[in-house]
């Protein structure tokens, strides 16, 4: 005997196969389509944290959901042909990192699919115009990094005193990452320290915004973060550490692959945290209604081996800050 019982969850419509072989009753699990800026290999970290947060709430993969996931190997003009092919396999709940891989997911799904995702600044990002009632059919996890940018302006003058000049690294046609660079422009009028922007769009731009950074005499670089660069942070950090320029980031995994310092979130927990919201929209919540939550712990990770290497003296003062220093 075969029976075919649908439901409506919420305006999310979930179907349930249930067959009937040897008395055993078999379900169809919800499918998560997944959609990840970088490689498999440099996404494994943030998969993990969400499989455990979905694994705290007694949900595992394999038996309590499928994850269907699509990698863009860190080009980023591979995100929205990628969303498109995922929207089209109809998943119960679309699930992505990143605003740019947000946006395509955005995009695809046109309003006809929830969406949760973990970003760096779902507002200044367009994503969203409320967290509270974030409206729509997109819910998640972000942080409010324009406001962080202002800290690590002032990491950078504690990490040198005398500094008066400093360079922002960042893609200009993205109005998140021009956000956080008029955050950090204001903060360096503060600290009177002058900020000069530094266009980075493409891999091949690494080198060159790097090079121009030393020839304009400036005195550290801050990495406004993206996909990319995110990408291609050991490549960052390797042509910064052969300029003898000390780099600041958003997140660990820069310092983790060699760059200086970085303060912000930890990845890993905003993926873990995002569990909530997947679970909350499978079981019939509308995304539009779910608030965005933002991460509470901000860590302080400094690197003493790319210190040494490009000569610089991290003051004991900032060293007792740190959450974590890599030795």
């Amino acid at each position: 005997m075969r029976g075919v019982v649908n439901f409506l969850l919420g305006g999310l419509f979930v179907v349930f196969v249930i067959t009937q072989t040897g008395g055993q009753e078999q379900r169809k699990l919800p499918r998560i389509g997944v959609l990840m800026s970088g490689s498999e290999a440099l996404s494994r970290t943030f998969m993990d944290g969400l499989r455990e947060g979905l694994a705290a709430a007694g949900v595992a993969e394999g038996s309590g959901v499928i994850l269907d996931i699509r990698y863009a190997e860190g080009r980023m003009d591979r995100l929205d042909p990628l969303a498109v092919d995922l929207v089209k396999s109809r998943p119960d709940v679309l699930f992505t990192g990143g605003d740019q891989a947000s946006s395509a997911v955005k995009r695809a799904a046109a309003g006809q699919l929830p969406i949760v995702a973990v970003t760096c600044d779902a507002l200044a990002a367009g994503l969203v115009t409320n967290l509270p009632h974030p409206g729509e059919n997109l819910t998640g996890v972000t942080c409010i990094n324009a406001e962080l940018a202002a800290k690590r302006v002032e990491i950078m003058k504690d990490l040198t005193p005398l500094l008066s000049h400093l360079g922002v690294a960042l893609n200009p046609g993205d109005k998140r990452m021009v956000s956080e660079l008029r955050e950090a422009e204001r903060a360096g009028l503060l600290q009177s320290v002058a900020v000069t922007p530094l266009d980075i769009v493409k891999p091949d731009d690494i080198e060159r915004a790097l090079a121009t950074a030393v020839e304009k005499q400036l005195g550290g670089v801050i990495f406004v973060f993206d996909a990319m660069t995110f990408f291609h942070r050991s490549r960052v950090a390797e042509v910064a550490i052969q300029r003898k320029l000390p780099t600041a980031f958003n997140f660990r995994q820069f310092v983790d692959a060699g760059g200086l310092l970085s303060y912000g979130p930890n990845l890993a927990d905003m993926y873990r945290q995002s569990a909530r919201h997947i679970l909350k929209v499978i079981n019939g919540e509308a995304p539009g209604e779910i608030p965005m939550e933002q991460p509470t712990h901000f860590e302080l990770v400094i690197n003493l081996k790319t210190a040494k290497a490009i000569g610089v003296t991290v003051p004991p003062a900032l060293l007792n800050r740190a959450d974590d220093l890599i030795e």
